[in-house]
Protein backbone atom coordinates (compact mmCIF):
# COMPACT_ATOMS: atom_id res chain seq x y z
CA UNK A 1 0.00 0.00 0.00
CA UNK A 2 1.31 3.42 -1.00
CA UNK A 3 1.49 5.88 1.92
CA UNK A 4 0.17 9.27 0.91
CA UNK A 5 0.50 12.20 3.26
CA UNK A 6 0.47 15.96 3.65
CA UNK A 7 2.97 17.40 6.10
CA UNK A 8 4.31 20.57 7.70
CA UNK A 9 7.80 20.86 9.23
CA UNK A 10 7.44 22.37 12.70
CA UNK A 11 10.45 24.73 12.42
CA UNK A 12 12.80 26.14 9.81
CA UNK A 13 15.44 23.70 11.06
CA UNK A 14 13.00 20.80 10.54
CA UNK A 15 12.32 22.12 7.04
CA UNK A 16 16.05 22.01 6.34
CA UNK A 17 16.36 18.50 7.76
CA UNK A 18 13.42 17.35 5.64
CA UNK A 19 14.94 18.90 2.52
CA UNK A 20 18.12 16.91 3.03
CA UNK A 21 16.14 13.70 3.62
CA UNK A 22 16.63 13.39 7.35
CA UNK A 23 14.23 11.08 9.18
CA UNK A 24 14.65 13.20 12.34
CA UNK A 25 12.67 16.21 11.09
CA UNK A 26 9.78 17.00 13.44
CA UNK A 27 6.62 17.42 11.38
CA UNK A 28 2.85 17.63 11.55
CA UNK A 29 1.70 14.78 9.35
CA UNK A 30 -1.68 13.88 7.90
CA UNK A 31 -1.52 10.33 6.55
CA UNK A 32 -4.29 10.14 3.98
CA UNK A 33 -6.51 7.09 3.91
CA UNK A 34 -7.54 5.91 0.46
CA UNK A 35 -10.98 7.45 1.03
CA UNK A 36 -9.51 10.82 2.10
CA UNK A 37 -7.14 10.88 -0.87
CA UNK A 38 -9.92 9.94 -3.29
CA UNK A 39 -12.22 12.60 -1.83
CA UNK A 40 -9.58 15.30 -2.26
CA UNK A 41 -8.57 14.05 -5.72
CA UNK A 42 -12.11 13.63 -7.05
CA UNK A 43 -13.19 17.02 -5.67
CA UNK A 44 -10.37 18.68 -7.60
CA UNK A 45 -8.53 20.06 -4.57
CA UNK A 46 -5.08 19.26 -5.95
CA UNK A 47 -5.92 20.77 -9.35
CA UNK A 48 -7.23 23.88 -7.59
CA UNK A 49 -4.00 24.22 -5.56
CA UNK A 50 -1.90 23.60 -8.69
CA UNK A 51 -3.59 26.43 -10.51
CA UNK A 52 -3.67 28.82 -7.55
CA UNK A 53 -0.01 28.35 -6.57
CA UNK A 54 1.57 27.33 -9.89
CA UNK A 55 2.70 23.95 -8.57
CA UNK A 56 2.27 20.37 -9.77
CA UNK A 57 0.71 18.30 -7.01
CA UNK A 58 0.18 14.82 -8.42
CA UNK A 59 0.80 11.19 -7.62
CA UNK A 60 4.24 11.09 -9.25
CA UNK A 61 6.43 13.53 -7.34
CA UNK A 62 6.56 15.42 -4.07
CA UNK A 63 5.54 19.06 -4.06
CA UNK A 64 5.31 21.88 -1.54
CA UNK A 65 3.85 25.36 -1.07
CA UNK A 66 5.78 27.89 1.01
CA UNK A 67 3.97 29.54 3.92
CA UNK A 68 4.33 33.06 2.48
CA UNK A 69 1.99 32.21 -0.41
CA UNK A 70 -0.54 30.58 1.90
CA UNK A 71 -0.40 33.59 4.20
CA UNK A 72 -0.83 36.10 1.39
CA UNK A 73 -3.90 34.33 -0.06
CA UNK A 74 -5.26 32.98 3.23
CA UNK A 75 -8.74 34.58 3.41
CA UNK A 76 -9.48 33.94 -0.25
CA UNK A 77 -8.03 30.43 -0.02
CA UNK A 78 -10.17 29.41 2.96
CA UNK A 79 -13.27 30.88 1.35
CA UNK A 80 -12.67 29.00 -1.91
CA UNK A 81 -11.75 25.73 -0.18
CA UNK A 82 -14.96 25.92 1.86
CA UNK A 83 -16.95 25.59 -1.37
CA UNK A 84 -15.63 22.07 -2.02
CA UNK A 85 -17.90 19.21 -0.97
CA UNK A 86 -15.42 17.10 1.03
CA UNK A 87 -15.97 19.09 4.24
CA UNK A 88 -14.06 16.88 6.69
CA UNK A 89 -10.97 16.72 4.48
CA UNK A 90 -11.15 20.48 3.86
CA UNK A 91 -11.30 21.11 7.62
CA UNK A 92 -8.09 19.07 8.08
CA UNK A 93 -6.40 20.73 5.10
CA UNK A 94 -7.17 24.19 6.50
CA UNK A 95 -5.73 23.05 9.85
CA UNK A 96 -2.53 22.01 8.03
CA UNK A 97 -2.43 25.38 6.23
CA UNK A 98 -2.80 27.12 9.61
CA UNK A 99 0.09 25.05 11.01
CA UNK A 100 2.21 25.98 7.97
CA UNK A 101 1.65 29.69 8.53
CA UNK A 102 2.15 29.36 12.29
CA UNK A 103 5.41 27.42 11.78
CA UNK A 104 6.60 29.65 8.92
CA UNK A 105 7.66 26.62 6.91
CA UNK A 106 5.91 24.78 4.06
CA UNK A 107 2.96 22.58 3.22
CA UNK A 108 4.32 19.38 1.66
CA UNK A 109 2.49 16.82 -0.46
CA UNK A 110 3.70 13.23 -0.85
CA UNK A 111 1.08 11.54 -2.95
Amino acid sequence: MHRRFIYVPKTAEDMKLDYFGSETADIYKWVLSDDEFNSLWNAGIFSYLNEKFDVIIDAFEDEYILYQYLYFYYENLVEELSKFKCRNEIRILIYMIDKTIESKTLLGFCL
